[in-house]
C-alpha cells in the first residue's frame, strides 16, 4: 500500500499486516464480482442468439 500516514498509522502497520486481515473478505468479493459479471456476459450472449436457430444475419423464419 501507499499514501501518507500519520505516526500512530505507522506504529500499527508495523504491528499488524492489514492485507492479512482484509484479504479473505477481498478474495470473497473478487470472486462474488466475478459470477455476477460472467452470469450477465451469459444472460446478454443467450439474449444475441439467433431466433430459432438462424444464422446471424440470416432473416428469421
Amino acid at each position: 500500500m501507499s499514501g501518507q500516514n500519520g505516526f500512530l498509522n505507522k506504529a500499527v502497520s508495523v504491528f499488524m499486516d492489514m492485507d492479512k486481515r482484509v484479504g479473505a473478505s477481498f478474495e470473497e468479493g473478487l470472486a462474488t464480482l466475478k459470477d455476477l459479471s460472467e452470469a450477465k456476459a451469459a444472460e446478454q450472449a443467450g439474449a444475441n442468439a439467433a431466433p430459432n436457430g438462424a444464422v446471424m444475419g440470416e432473416a428469421a423464419k
